[in-house]
């Protein structure tokens, strides 16, 4: 087999990185990850450095970079230019996704300002490109983690050999725990699909009234938004 060339992106707290780390887990090649500096700090014993199957004659190529919006998408574009790289994107659902944001203390300030209104353009500004057909794979990421066959099917897509499993079943990252779901637990342990009801009603609101993002998670999530919306009843 060839060398293969990947290029992914998502948000902050996306799960992007931890679908990083299961294609390859799942693909009998080197790794070789190429992220521009300061833009994410990964540790190696818990993403794809650790993934690295010396002695074998391929490698995979992965171009990450986080957060791709107007202002730096030529970066993504001319990563593995003269390459056939697939574009693969990760979305949240996004009352999950600033949930889990708003424990950053770096994003705290943010979004008690203004509910980092830069936060929803980047990811408003990421649907349009997933609505327009511009990523050749996109993961939903709560079904990525929660349904064996959409697993399955996105493995097709990648040219994976083994993609069945959640990327519990095969990392070794047991983390420190979460501060959803206690210290002690590991991530095959975590309810990540419910991490809105963390948000203050406040702040669910506001999501709610993000009405062209919020379009696009009822689109994408049904089963998610419904629960969202009866939860806070929206």
């Amino acid at each position: 087999m060839p060398d293969s060339y990947i290029k992914t992106t998502g948000m902050r707290r996306s799960g992007h990185h931890g679908v990083m780390y299961w294609i390859t887990a799942n693909m009998d090649k080197n790794t070789i990850l190429h992220e521009p500096p300061g833009v994410c700090v990964m540790e190696k014993k818990n993403y794809p450095g650790a993934a690295i199957k010396h002695g074998l004659k391929e490698n995979l190529y992965i171009f990450n970079r986080e957060e791709i919006h107007e202002n730096n998408i030529k970066e993504y574009e001319n990563a593995f230019k003269d390459k056939d790289a697939l574009k693969v994107i990760v979305l949240r659902f996004a009352p999950n996704l600033f949930a889990s944001r708003l424990k950053m203390a770096d994003e705290k300030a943010l979004f008690k300002k203004t509910f980092n209104s830069r936060a929803f353009k980047i990811y408003n500004w990421q649907a349009q490109l997933i609505d327009i057909g511009y990523f050749d794979v996109v993961i939903f990421y709560e079904d990525f983690i929660t349904k064996e066959w959409y697993r399955k099917s996105i493995g097709v897509k990648l040219g994976l050999n083994k993609s069945c499993k959640n990327i519990f079943d095969i990392t070794s990252i047991e983390g420190g725990g979460s501060s959803f779901d206690g210290l002690d637990k590991k991530p095959s342990q975590m309810n990540l699909t419910e991490r809105y009801k963390a948000l203050s009603e406040e702040h669910a609101i506001k999501l709610s009234k993000a009405t062209f993002m919020m379009d696009y998670n009822r689109r994408w999530f049904p089963g998610l938004y419904k629960e969202f919306v009866e939860y806070f009843n929206l």
